[in-house]
């Protein structure tokens, strides 16, 4: 009798086990890489509430938040410098406790990244002539930065074996230029294809702008374009890591 109970309690404080791993595995440990667009920069210079947080807010509410770090971003970062971080295995506080990059992208459930629109802006010009403009060079720098992406990818695939989920570029400047128009098509082909070999998922984040008739409010989006992003990415993960 005294063989059976301890069996049937055994039983019972595996079940109690079980279930509660299933329900931690389900919460999020999320990591967000990039640029002004992860912190949620306007054109006046403040921080707001950038995609990421919309996509923290909707992981609480759903109560499928377990961490969220935000630390390692910064609004002018290139992709070489989230290529440095991460080789240099960048540190920063949390709850006064260190946290280093390699170790979060580890951990982490989900990364976004936004990344290479400070690149594009260095060859194009927040504020070009278009007229002017050498658009042989921007292909030219374009499949540079293809290059550093790969990079890049290949880094975060090292540590990270979960969902990688990243934004597209974008043309804030003038949507009526066809040949920048081609420029943004180049880059976001050439950016799907380089993420594919990497299985990272891209966002498509171009058509949000289109709302702007050609005039350039800022280059940097507003709070309703921010919350467009996290919708879509929301939508995406709801297809792949909440699945239920």
């Amino acid at each position: 009798m005294k063989l059976k109970t301890a069996l049937v309690l055994a039983l019972t404080l595996f079940i109690v086990f079980v279930i509660y791993l299933s329900h931690i595995d389900k919460k999020v440990y999320y990591v967000a890489l990039g640029d002004y667009q992860a912190l949620g920069l306007t054109n006046e210079g403040i921080i707001t509430y950038g995609y990421t947080d919309y996509l923290k807010d909707s992981l609480k509410k759903e109560n499928k938040l377990e961490t969220y770090i935000i630390g390692y971003a910064k609004d002018n970062a290139r992709i070489t410098d989230i290529i440095h971080d991460i080789e240099k295995n960048k540190k920063i506080q949390i709850n006064d406790k260190t946290q280093t990059l390699k170790n979060a992208l580890i951990k982490a459930d989900l990364v976004t990244l936004s990344v290479g629109m400070n690149d594009l802006f260095y060859k194009i010009g927040v504020n070009p002539d278009l007229q002017t403009l050498n658009y042989n060079e921007v292909y030219y720098h374009v499949d540079e930065m293809m290059e550093d992406l790969e990079q890049l990818f290949e880094l975060l695939r090292e540590y990270c074996k979960e969902d990688i989920i990243m934004t597209g570029f974008y043309n804030p400047i003038d949507i009526s230029n066809e040949k920048l128009n081609e420029i943004l098509v180049y880059v976001n082909t050439r950016l799907e294809e380089t993420a594919d070999m990497y299985q990272i998922s891209i966002v498509s984040i171009n058509s949000f702008f289109e709302d702007r008739n050609g005039q350039i409010q800022s280059i940097y989006p507003s709070k309703e374009e921010y919350q467009k992003i996290s919708e879509t990415i929301n939508e995406m993960m709801y297809k792949t890591l909440l699945k239920d």
